[in-house]
């Protein structure tokens, strides 16, 4: 999976809204059966902060930044409604940024490797 664009958010979650906040925002909730609902949403992780009871991340990965605008276009009635019915499980929400998918230059260079170029033992310096 070639992740293309990341959105991450930070999460603090209300008192007693534990439960539910992992309903809505895990990798099998609401949130995600939205996203799903259009083309181009690879996955959605819920990290829960070990060091910090309450604080969590999402990482909303999407193929293209042109799928999550056309996401957002489609279906903004939905995705304001569950954002408005959600604001309760928080006390505090902020976007940590949007980040794009880097082009691993290990594979790339194994890939290039593999169809001989420069693959030890080709040329001159490696015949015996």
């Amino acid at each position: 999976m070639h992740v293309r664009l990341a959105h991450v958010w930070e999460y603090h979650v209300a008192p007693d809204a534990d439960a539910a906040f992992r309903e809505h925002y895990g990798p099998e909730g609401t949130w995600v059966r939205l996203f799903r609902r259009s083309a181009g949403h690879l996955e959605t992780l819920l990290l829960a902060d070990e060091a910090a009871p309450g604080r969590y991340v999402t990482i909303d990965l999407w193929e293209s930044t042109a799928h999550y605008a056309r996401f957002r276009e489609r279906f903004a009635a939905e995705y304001e409604a569950l954002d408005r019915q959600c604001a309760a499980l928080t006390t505090r929400e902020v976007s940590l940024g949007v980040f794009a998918g880097v082009p691993d230059a290990a594979a790339r260079t194994e890939r290039d490797t593999s169809h001989g170029a420069g693959t030890p033992g080709d040329g001159p310096e490696g015949a015996a």
